[in-house]
């Protein structure tokens, strides 16, 4: 049994902000709390994160919900605190334990450059070969490799390499340890053994780096540690409440909408988009379309994919291209919603940061093609949602593929993400798809996914299982429209044609 008063804190460290979420133990969120960070920008396509300034937000991110907390005239007791952050960029820290440099951020166009070394050294077949997953633009071992290779003084003082949750907890506990989901993120991880290669020590063939810098690693369950005075003092929380060890942003957002069951599947619309699917056998690819990622449970795999930007894509054409702040991002909707399915001849594709899965091409770009003098801007909005919605559709197909293969097959899609604000988007995201979309009740799903995890560590609930049935609920089911079938049948494979065009071209446009 447990008070009515207690809740859990999940921490969810974003690309440029901080999220933290109090949720009782049925899953309802309290309060949440946010704290903007900037990045660093000391070159055109440089992007780093000073690992102070993020400390900082997160500490003050904290303060803030403990205030509210504390205002609110029934204040909740914490009885245990989740983290989750962005996947795949190290924090390099020397033996005392002090940080090296900055984070190099996963969209730092240095690492675009690096795989492309990296790839023509067949270093990718490695990759291939440890992790199940294909070598990726932004890849963890692009940035050590960088490193490597143009900051060697830097590298030689690596003691040892962590993710950015690892390196909260590391704040927070004193503790430097991580789990097998961000460690399977990292494409460096055994995903079939849940292990680093090599022995410790040793330099790992064809990487030239020490396994003695990988972190040991743990379920994202199990406990860290407990709080330290110092970070108590700093914000307000008691000091000793566990914290557990946590898992990255896009496991625990997946997570966090409740998928354990084999062939649920997650879709997340946000900055970028997300699907993965939990499956308990192996989802072995031999093209390496798919990351291949440690579920939670610990006795199960998810099959993902992530284009390398989705909503973000919406967010630059009406900041950029649309320039109309008199214009709400639902009038666009509405605007667009007039347009018939095919925006009226216009194709986009929605490639401006690259393609992550499943063509792991960085150097892919955005396209519009068909444009007319007859066109307006509710054409080319439509045109935006659609190819956005396209490339998932992109993602979805090679899923389904995938899984057939392994004799595995999608039985339900659960939506989260900035979509869901979107009425419109949702509906024709789900025709798109031909899928039906369930949404649960949850805003921030990474601070959910988070908290579900910590409530394990801190024995409120006896296993995952169990935690997920209580604390996530589902919503709303977006019907698909199979009218549209066809008209997207036909449009989809054209995106998919034009795409295979254009692929050995889009070097020229670097």
């Amino acid at each position: 049994m447990y008070m009515r008063n207690e809740v859990i804190l999940g921490i969810d460290v974003g690309t440029s902000s901080i999220k933290c979420s109090l949720f009782d133990y049925t899953g309802k969120e309290i309060f949440t709390s946010h704290s903007e960070y900037g990045l660093l920008n000391p070159l055109p396509g440089v992007f780093e994160i000073d690992t102070e300034v993020l400390w900082n937000a997160v500490i003050d991110s904290i303060k803030k919900i403990v205030m509210q907390n504390e205002v609110d005239g029934k204040a909740c007791r914490i009885s245990a605190i989740g983290i989750c952050a962005m996947m795949i960029m190290p924090v390099l820290i020397d033996k005392s334990n002090a940080v090296i440099r900055p984070i190099i951020h996963w969209f730092d166009e240095r690492l675009q450059g690096q795989y492309y070394k990296l790839k023509k050294s067949g270093t990718d077949k490695i990759i291939a070969g440890i992790s199940g997953s294909s070598l990726t633009g932004e890849s963890t071992i692009n940035a050590l490799a960088w490193i490597m290779e143009n900051e060697p003084a830097n590298f030689v003082r690596i003691n040892k390499f962590f993710m950015i949750k690892d390196f909260v907890g590391f704040k927070m506990t004193g503790s430097i340890l991580s789990d097998y989901g961000d460690a399977s993120g990292s494409q460096m991880l055994d995903t079939k053994k849940w292990e680093w290669p090599g022995n410790n020590g040793e330099v790992i063939e064809g990487l030239n780096i020490k396994r003695s810098i990988f972190p040991e690693l743990a379920n994202p369950q199990d406990l860290r540690g407990k709080l330290s005075r110092e970070v108590s003092n700093l914000t307000g929380i008691p000091e000793g409440i566990p914290v557990a060890i946590g898992s990255g942003d896009g496991i625990s957002t997946i997570f966090g909408l409740g998928t354990y069951r084999d062939g649920q599947t997650g879709l997340i619309v946000g900055s970028a988009g997300v699907l993965a699917t939990s499956v308990r056998d192996f989802p072995s690819d031999d093209k390496f379309r798919t990351y291949i990622f440690c579920h939670p449970f610990c006795d199960r795999w998810y099959s993902m994919m992530a284009t390398a930007s989705s909503g973000e894509i919406f967010r630059w054409y009406y900041n950029s291209v649309v320039k109309n702040k008199d214009l709400s991002m639902a009038d666009l909707d509405n605007e667009a919603e007039g347009v018939s399915p095919g925006a009226d001849g216009i194709m986009f594709l929605p490639y401006l940061l690259g393609s992550r899965n499943p063509y792991s091409n960085p150097g892919a770009t955005g396209v519009f093609l068909g444009i007319r003098y007859k066109h307006e801007r509710k054409h080319l909005t439509r045109a935006v949602l659609e190819g956005i919605s396209f490339e998932l559709l992109d993602l979805l197909k090679v899923e389904e593929e995938i899984l057939a293969k392994n004799k595995m097959e999608i039985n339900e899609v659960k939506l989260a993400g900035g979509i869901v604000k979107s009425k419109f988007w949702m509906q024709l995201l789900a025709d798109i798809l031909q899928k039906d979309l369930v949404t649960t009740g949850a805003k921030e799903l990474g601070a959910l996914g988070s908290a579900i995890i910590a409530s394990v560590s801190a024995g409120v609930y006896k296993d995952l299982e169990t935690a997920v049935k209580n604390m996530v609920k589902d919503d709303i089911t977006v019907k698909s429209n199979p009218l549209f079938k066809e008209v997207y049948s036909e449009k989809f494979k054209l995106f998919r044609e034009i795409y295979k065009t254009l692929e050995s071209k889009f070097e020229k446009f670097a």
